[in-house]
């Protein structure tokens, strides 16, 4: 029988169901996994009474966290560690502990255009000599479209006890993500539908959005699909910025134009594509099925977006004739107003500019990156004879470039700057996909 037949005809009874009710109201919550999303579900859960554990391999996590110290920004959640700290509904751990629901919530990045597994894996054998028979474990952590049901669930089949297993992939986004983790209408697959229940009972302590139930393997395609969908409208917008480019037009003009059809909705082209589901994702498909052509074309057309611009830039130096170019980049994160760099496109556009010129980084949400030190925004600006800017913080949009005559080259991959920006300023102004 497969476990779409199983999710359909499975119920427990209502005095089980009573049971388990009875239960929650005193509910010990395990996650596995404090980052970006882990620590935020664990805090949401533990302000509205659930007793939550957190667990995290990072020892120096664990450490800021008990000595009161988050170890990421996010709007609102300091006030959200505050409000829990006062119920002390939260504390870390620093061993998988017994307990009646377990999250994991843990990386899984693209490899050989397949889910990484091994942090999941890994976070089921911290489970494994702890895990009562009947506890439920929850996965947060995005998978491949098949990978529930043909890997996951069949490692814990080989613990040889009945438990509960439920996929309800998040939806959140850096900068917003309290406010998307509770009011988004989310999605939960479980082996059985008395599963996905005991899920959706667990989430509906903090979302407030609406929760369907599906099967493990229906929930990881959504999740895929969500991120496809969007990765393909992005290489869409990319490649309309190119043809512009070509044929002398404004992308961001037309763009606009179009999006006033009303069945019409094409996203915003850029330097690439960053964060940790949308460059990755779609990826799941292309691995597991020979019918995505379309998506790996257009995941290849946002690889291809950092080269397109450092050639730009490059020709743009030989035009006007720049002997020694020193090159600023203004932002490194993957998006505006976070300080989130996970999987950011401006990485390879340093590899495709740093034989050709001398590059200085700035952003106002970092201070370091894999070992180097960022310059101030002043510094930078007072210093380089082109500027790219590659993340369009709000920060960014009250440059003066009139203030910086050293400066002789601007290439805005993010149509931010106005011309109020560059009055008085001898500063040439290039915008990605204006011909």
């Amino acid at each position: 029988m497969s476990l779409a037949m199983v999710w359909q005809v499975c119920e427990l009874p209502q005095s089980l169901r009573s049971y388990w009710n009875r239960k929650s109201i005193k509910m010990t919550v395990c996650v596995l996994g404090l980052g970006y999303i882990g620590l935020p579900l664990a805090l949401l859960l533990a302000d509205n009474g659930v007793k939550v554990l957190g667990f995290d391999v990072d020892a120096q996590k664990l450490a800021r966290l008990e000595n009161n110290l988050l170890t990421l920004k996010e709007r609102g959640l300091e006030q959200l560690f505050a409000s829990v700290q006062k119920k002390g509904t939260f504390s870390v751990v620093q061993t998988v502990p017994t307990a009646e629901s377990y999250i994991i919530a843990v990386p899984t990045p693209q490899t050989d255009r397949h889910s990484d597994l091994s942090y999941i894996y890994k976070s089921l054998e911290f489970i494994h000599p702890h895990y009562q028979p009947g506890s439920l474990i929850v996965l947060e952590s995005t998978v491949g479209p098949s990978d529930c049901e043909s890997k996951i669930i069949p490692e814990l089949r080989k613990w040889n006890v009945d438990f509960k297993f439920a996929h309800c992939p998040e939806r959140a986004v850096p900068g917003n993500t309290l406010q998307e983790m509770t009011r988004n209408d989310r999605v939960i697959g479980g082996i059985t539908r008395q599963d996905a229940k005991s899920a959706q009972r667990l989430y509906k302590k903090f979302v407030t959005g609406s929760i369907s139930l599906t099967t493990p393997n229906q929930a990881a395609t959504v999740k895929t699909m969500e991120n496809t969908y969007r990765a393909v409208n992005i290489a869409l917008a990319n490649e309309f910025a190119k043809i512009a480019t070509e044929l002398h037009l404004d992308v961001w003009e037309a763009i606009a134009l179009a999006n006033h059809h009303p069945r019409v909705a094409i996203h915003r082209p850029s330097v690439g594509v960053g964060g940790h589901c949308i460059p990755v994702d779609p990826w799941f498909f292309v691995g597991e099925s020979k019918q995505s052509q379309l998506i790996e074309a257009a995941l290849l057309v946002n690889q291809q977006m950092p080269q397109f611009v450092a050639d730009k830039v490059q020709l743009l130096i030989k035009q006007h004739k720049i002997k020694k170019p020193m090159i600023g980049l203004l932002g490194y994160t993957y998006k505006k107003n976070v300080d989130d760099t996970r999987e950011t496109p401006v990485e390879h556009l340093i590899a495709c500019l740093e034989s050709a010129a001398t590059i200085l980084i700035t952003d106002p949400y970092l201070t370091m990156i894999k070992g180097r030190k960022l310059e101030s925004l002043d510094t930078l600006l007072s210093t380089v004879s082109i500027v790219i800017l590659t993340t369009d913080h709000n920060e960014f949009s009250k440059i003066l470039f009139k203030n910086y005559p050293n400066i002789k080259i601007v290439y805005d991959t993010q149509h931010l700057f106005t011309p109020k920006n560059f009055e008085g300023s001898s500063s040439y102004h290039y915008v990605l996909g204006k011909g």
